[in-house]
């Protein structure tokens, strides 16, 4: 509470006090708090007339009033709040707007959705809406009927198997059969050779029919017991996995989990758990950057370089307690610390001229100073808590009027004489007793009537029973500052912690610094305008020479659309230049004659290293009109920057629109690629079952078939990655391919959806082809030698 009261005058802009001191309390923009009928009024002060009299910004509108108590707040207290409140509440707010446009994708969105989550990222995949409707088209009388066919059908294919497997077994008793038979009817040999060998084969075929592995056709499109029993068994579970009764509903709000628990640690991140903003609430939870911000900071929520005075090292303030002391920060209590720790706060104690260490400990009035400590590696802080040994406590800060007081000196409590005055007059009693009448007092001395018993001054009015009187002298009669401390005068003050900064970081998770232009209305179509510059810049002898700058550029279409820009821009006194790249991603180099050259030097094309190695430039290049090397406009990369030895061109015009050219070497030398089929790079080698790759081959069918993306419809030959995939994994390789750009709030692209490309690897199917033509080799060598034979 501020000392007097005030007056206050409904609709007047003039407030006076009563035992106030407004000229050393408040300043032009300061606020005054008043608490009027129940109603807290904060009126801004315009200018101050003196200890009793200011005037407000505006008319006091409130009930006239008397006596009021007051408090006077600086502006900068009150600019802190306003400042903190805006800051929480945008954090509150994009939180709240990420969750509401999240929730609404998530309810409303058919199909696929993407999410935002708090770090930033993304999640992509299907919506509860389109899940609630899927799971509404599903016939659950028939997908149970389904799953008990399917399991029919699953016993049953198993009773087949047993009896394939029992003819099979008979087919082998008949063979032994067979093959006795051979052996005791010699007269029958060749008979009974040829029934062994047939029934050597109806053995592997039953075989074959019972047991081949699933999706292995035993000939054409039959396929074996087991394979039935194979899909029958994955048709039940896959039936079994789309059971309603286990899918969630969604008006119950996820509150039909079996274990909410264990869902929770199914779903969430793996490693920390990112928020979607810092806690605003009591109960919220922190993120790590309001942990770092509040240790690292000071307490505060992150402060922006907008607005915030960030004070120099050396900066004494008074802090509130010892209980949290911030980490750029040490108590000023006279202690020893390291230079090499704080190396920016000796560079500032240096300026201060130290004093000896041995000066500061014996002479206290010197231990407001910085001290050089041992003279090599450490420093003394000034002691301004009264924490050393023999130091004054209890310390206050004052002006040096003018440097006429010495700073950095401490001293001890002090208070103006205090004089008062007796008047005396010597007079004689009837009795005949000389003494001294008191006739007047003033000051600190005050007069009581006397007790029996005292003697004192004899007033002639009256009888010595009645005039004894007392001299007492006593400060705090005459004014109750007195004899509130026994050893110590203070004014009216609160108790903190005096510390420095000791380091100039300056750290804060969302500092923003901007520098904005601003016009009251829209520029025309097709005017450029600029937002603020960062600028760093570079003189000699007060003339620029040298700058860098980035700003942001603003332009509209006769259309209404946008086109924003960052330009960073190189100046010198010699030329300048600027690079841009636009909302949507393009990167322009505003280099005169329009070319982007990466070359070893400025207007040379190669050189010549140290050690004599040769290099040349390579560039881009954006032919513009045709040439002898290329048909039409081209884009390439050549080397040299020479048209005459580009590496690649791709046609722009004419009829050969997209065509990639490559030109390898073409006058002497050789393409050579890095090859990996010496022994050295393999091992587990063993000779091939060579009708494997027959049988993979045989395996895919031939397709004809038109791309999607060929303009002229041309009839093709070949496979279905897909179905080439299933007869060999190792025929198909998978290619990702950017379908769709993800943005963030801002339009820039934090991410992409693909989707697979396979495409067919031609090193295991040529080798397979190989081995087929070793096989069918080995097939007419066999035959030539039957038909000799």
């Amino acid at each position: 509470m501020s000392a007097g009261t005030l007056t206050l005058t409904n609709n007047s802009d003039l407030v006076s006090g009563a035992g106030t001191s407004f000229s050393t309390e408040l300043i032009a923009g300061d606020f005054v708090v008043v608490i009027v009928g129940g109603v807290t009024y904060t009126l801004p002060v315009k200018s101050v007339e003196g200890d009793t009299e200011i005037t407000l910004i505006s008319k006091y509108p409130g009930p006239t009033q008397q006596g009021s108590a007051w408090n006077a707040v600086p502006r900068a207290t009150q600019n802190q709040v306003t400042a903190a409140l805006v800051v929480q509440s945008t954090e509150a707010l994009r939180g709240l707007n990420y969750d509401k446009q999240n929730w609404q994708a998530v309810f409303s969105v058919d199909g696929h959705i993407t999410v935002m989550l708090p770090d930033g990222s993304s999640f992509s995949g299907p919506s509860w809406k389109s899940i609630a409707e899927t799971l509404s088209t599903l016939d659950v009388d028939y997908l149970n009927q389904l799953a008990a066919q399917i399991n029919h059908d699953a016993q049953q294919v198993e009773t087949d198997k047993n009896t394939v497997v029992n003819t099979a077994e008979q087919v082998s008793t008949d063979a032994q059969a067979a093959s006795a038979a051979a052996t005791g009817a010699q007269g029958s040999a060749s008979d009974a050779a040829e029934s062994e060998t047939n029934a050597e084969g109806y053995k592997d075929l039953a075989r074959k029919y019972a047991l081949n592995p699933e999706d292995d056709p035993v000939t054409g499109n039959e396929y074996s017991a087991l394979h039935y029993s194979e899909k029958a068994k994955k048709s039940a579970a896959e039936a079994a996995s789309h059971n309603p009764a286990e899918a969630l509903v969604k008006s119950l709000n996820l509150s039909d989990l079996a274990d909410r628990a264990a869902a929770w640690l199914n779903v969430r991140p793996l490693g920390s758990t990112p928020l979607a903003g810092d806690p605003v609430n009591p109960y919220d939870a922190v993120t790590m950057r309001w942990v770092m911000n509040y240790v690292g900071g000071g307490g505060g929520t992150g402060p922006t370089m907008n607005g915030v005075q960030n004070y120099g090292v050396g900066e004494s303030t008074l802090w509130d307690t010892r209980a949290f002391i911030p980490s750029w920060a040490l108590p000023k209590d006279g202690q020893i610390v390291n230079r090499a720790d704080w190396p920016e706060l000796w560079a500032h104690a240096q300026m201060q001229s130290p004093i000896d260490d041995a000066v500061w400990l014996a002479n206290p009035a010197q231990r407001g100073k910085y001290s050089a400590g041992d003279g090599s590696t450490t420093f003394r802080l000034p002691d301004m808590n009264g924490v050393q040994s023999g130091s004054i406590p209890g310390l206050f800060g004052r002006g040096d009027q003018g440097g006429s007081l010495p700073a950095g000196n401490v001293y001890e409590s002090a208070a103006p004489e205090i004089a008062g005055t007796l008047n005396f007059r010597q007079v004689r009693a009837p009795a005949g007793e000389l003494a001294n009448n008191l006739v007047g007092s003033g000051g600190s001395f005050t007069v009581n009537t006397g007790a029996t018993g005292q003697y004192g001054p004899i007033s002639l009015n009256s009888t010595l029973a009645t005039s004894l009187q007392l001299i007492s002298f006593k400060a705090s009669d005459s004014s109750l500052v007195y004899g509130r401390s026994a050893n110590q005068v203070w004014p009216n003050s609160f108790v903190g912690v005096w510390i420095v900064r000791a380091s100039g970081g300056f750290t804060a998770a969302n500092t923003l610094w901007s520098v904005i232009n601003e016009d009251a209305e829209a520029p025309g179509a097709g005017v450029v305008t600029r937002g603020g510059d960062v600028r760093s810049s570079y003189k000699i002898a007060g003339v620029e020479v040298a700058r860098g700058s980035l700003y942001a550029t603003h332009s509209t279409f006769s259309s209404g659309f946008r086109n924003v820009s960052a330009v960073i821009e190189a100046w010198s006194t010699d030329a300048s230049t600027s690079w841009s790249f636009n909302h949507a991603g393009y990167i322009t180099a505003n280099i005169p004659g329009g070319n982007f050259n990466l070359q070893a030097d400025p207007g040379v094309t190669g050189g010549m290293f140290a050690n004599g190695d040769r290099f040349v430039g390579l560039g881009l290049r954006d032919q513009n009109t045709a040439n002898a090397d290329a048909v039409g406009k081209t884009w390439m990369m050549a080397l040299n920057g020479v048209s005459g030895l580009q590496f690649i061109a791709r046609n722009r015009a004419q009829s050969n629109v997209g065509q990639l050219v490559i030109n390898m070497p073409y006058s002497n030398g050789t393409l050579a690629l890095q090859g990996t089929s010496g022994l050295a790079y393999k091992h587990d080698v063993t000779d091939a079952d060579l009708t494997e790759a027959v049988n993979r081959i045989d395996a895919l069918r031939m397709v004809n078939f038109i791309y999607n993306d060929d303009e002229q419809e041309r009839v093709r030959f070949g496979v279905i990655a897909e179905e080439a995939e299933k007869v060999a994994p190792q025929y198909i390789k998978h290619n990702s391919e950017e379908i769709a750009d993800i943005m963030d709030e801002d339009g820039n692209k934090i991410g992409a959806e693909t989707r697979d490309r396979p495409s067919v690897d031609n090193n295991p199917i040529v080798m397979d082809l190989l081995g087929y033509v070793k096989h069918l080799k080995a097939e007419i060598e066999m035959l030539k030698t039957a038909l000799k034979g």
